[in-house]
């Protein structure tokens, strides 16, 4: 997934969740909901705004881990505070 633009972002709103002011302890609950109702309405790959925190980061890697069917990547272009999660494809 591309780095979505501010021109856009009305199209893809259901698509970003940002965790900004996000306390480390409350990030499992709402992003594993949010990757729940972002698969059921088929909004997946989606993008998780961390900051540039490692730890925030770590913490969104071991949810997704946990959930096992997921993969997370940073974009390749940016080096701001952000991950893409998209469902693992089985070839």
């Amino acid at each position: 997934m591309k780095p979505i633009k501010k021109s856009k972002l009305k199209k893809y709103k259901g698509r970003i969740l940002d965790l900004h002011k996000v306390s480390h302890a409350d990030v499992p609950e709402i992003l594993s909901d949010f990757l729940h109702k972002s698969i059921d309405k088929e909004r997946m790959p989606v993008e998780v705004i961390t900051g540039k925190s490692s730890t925030m980061k770590g913490v969104v890697n071991s949810v997704v881990s946990y959930l096992g069917y997921m993969s997370v990547r940073e974009p390749a272009s940016e080096t701001t505070g952000k991950l893409i999660i998209d469902l693992d494809v089985e070839e």
